[in-house]
C-alpha cells in the first residue's frame, strides 16, 4: 500500500497506482512535496525476523523500497497470530508521520510496526467498539459505523475500507470520532467534515 499523511489524515492507495516508486523520480518527489507531507509504502504481514530480511524493491539512497504483495492481507492471519506492517518513507519522514502510523496500526489489528531504524510494539486500542468513520473528499459524503461486524472487517483486511462507497474515491482512513489525540502534531488531527452521515451496517464494503 502506498500511503500519504496531509492535514492530519492518512490515505492508503493500492502501490501499483504510484508510478514513483524510487531513484531520480523518487528524489524529485521529495523535492517537491511540502515538508508536512509524509509519502511512505507499507506492506503488511507476519514478521519474526528483521525488515532487512524482506525482499527489496528498486531502491532509495541505498534503502529498500517495500514491493506490493498481493496476499499482504492473506499472510498477516497466518498460524503465527500476529499482524505486522513494514514502513518504508519516499519523502519526509517525520515524528508525527510515525506517531499517525502507529495509532493507525493499533486501530487496525496490527501488533508491531517496522520502520527502517524503529520496531514498535502496539497495544490495542482501550475502547476498540466505539463509532468511527471518515469523511469522502469527493462527493463530501460522511460514513460512520462501530461493532464487531466493522472491526472484523478491518482486522481481517489489516485496514478500514479504502473507497468511498457513494462515489468509489478514496478516502482517509477512519478514526475514532471525538479523538483529538495528536492535535499538536504537525501531521496532526482534524474532525471529520459536518456533512449529512452515511452509517455502513456491519462495515461491508468494498475495499
Amino acid at each position: 500500500m502506498r500511503a500519504t499523511l496531509r492535514d492530519g489524515e492518512l490515505t492508503l492507495v493500492p502501490s501499483q497506482l504510484a508510478t514513483v516508486r524510487g531513484g531520480p523520480m523518487a528524489c524529485l518527489a521529495r523535492t517537491a512535496l511540502p515538508s508536512d507531507v509524509a509519502v511512505a509504502d507499507l506492506r503488511f504481514g507476519p514478521r519474526d525476523e528483521g525488515p532487512e530480511d524482506e525482499e527489496a524493491g528498486e531502491l532509495e539512497d541505498g534503502e529498500p523500497v517495500a514491493a506490493e504483495d498481493e496476499a499482504d492481507a492473506d499472510e498477516g492471519s497466518t498460524a503465527a497470530g500476529e499482524r505486522t506492517v513494514e514502513v518504508r518513507f519516499l519523502a519526509n519522514d517525520r515524528p508525527a508521520a510515525r506517531r499517525a502510523l502507529k495509532r493507525w496500526a493499533a486501530w487496525t489489528g496490527h501488533e508491531r510496526v517496522w520502520f527502517r531504524d524503529e520496531v514498535c510494539e502496539l497495544e490495542p486500542p482501550a475502547e476498540i467498539d466505539r463509532e468511527l468513520g471518515t469523511t469522502c473528499p469527493c462527493c463530501g459524503l460522511g460514513i460512520t459505523d462501530s461493532g464487531p461486524g466493522l472491526i472484523g472487517f478491518v482486522r481481517e483486511a489489516g485496514h478500514f475500507p479504502l473507497n468511498c462507497f457513494v462515489c468509489g474515491a478514496f478516502v482517509p482512513q477512519w478514526r475514532p470520532l471525538g479523538d483529538s489525540s495528536g492535535a499538536a502534531d504537525a501531521v496532526g488531527y482534524r474532525e471529520p467534515a459536518e456533512h449529512r452521515a452515511l452509517h455502513v451496517a456491519g462495515g461491508r464494503g468494498d475495499r
